[in-house]
């Protein structure tokens, strides 16, 4: 529920919901339910930003997940240290971080995560002025989001918008050009 709520805007419902249950959970040996926890409230503490707080947050749940070998917990910790590193500024860190996050989600199937984390790559490309490679590859997000009904809560929808229109910016009518290339299947 707490990702549910920071990707509806509410991120200080997550961290009220949450409180200290990590380390309860933590304390009580149960790393796998900690760890999500924890993930989810980095999560709240991003759009907060609490920066120091959410790579805390993030430590923790690596620390606690490590021996699970969990491929969906490393895969969030990975993107949303990516996404900390984009609130940060810091676009090397960030795109390394999302590239790993992109790579744990594409070998293991996670779908979901990694189009989410290929829309935070195209903030990085965005930063660099590659702005027509990140307009085909969030056309290709938005089409495989609307292929596997994956709808945008609140928060993601607003950072989808400031996307499309940093790029309607910078590329005026070629945009529509680009999305339309990005959507081919062949």
């Amino acid at each position: 529920l707490g990702l549910v709520e920071v990707a509806a805007g509410n991120p200080q419902a997550t961290v009220d919901m949450i409180g200290g249950h990590v380390d309860a959970l933590k304390g009580a040996g149960i790393p796998v339910w900690a760890a999500q926890l924890a993930i989810a409230s980095a999560a709240a503490q991003i759009d907060l930003g609490d920066l120091d707080e959410a790579w805390a947050l993030l430590d923790d749940a690596a620390e606690m997940s490590a021996s699970l070998k969990n491929a969906f917990l490393n895969g969030l910790i990975a993107y949303l240290r990516g996404r900390l590193a984009l609130a940060r500024g810091d676009w090397g860190d960030a795109e390394a971080r999302l590239h790993e996050a992109s790579e744990i989600q594409q070998d293991a199937g996670l779908l979901p995560g990694l189009l989410r984390t290929m829309e935070c790559i195209c903030e990085v490309m965005i930063a660099k002025e590659k702005f027509e490679d990140a307009a085909r590859v969030l056309a290709f997000v938005d089409q495989s989001r609307d292929d596997i009904r994956l709808v945008r809560g609140i928060a993601e929808s607003e950072q989808h918008a400031s996307r499309i229109d940093k790029l309607d910016q910078e590329l005026g009518a070629a945009l529509a050009v680009l999305k339309a290339q990005g959507t081919k299947s062949d």
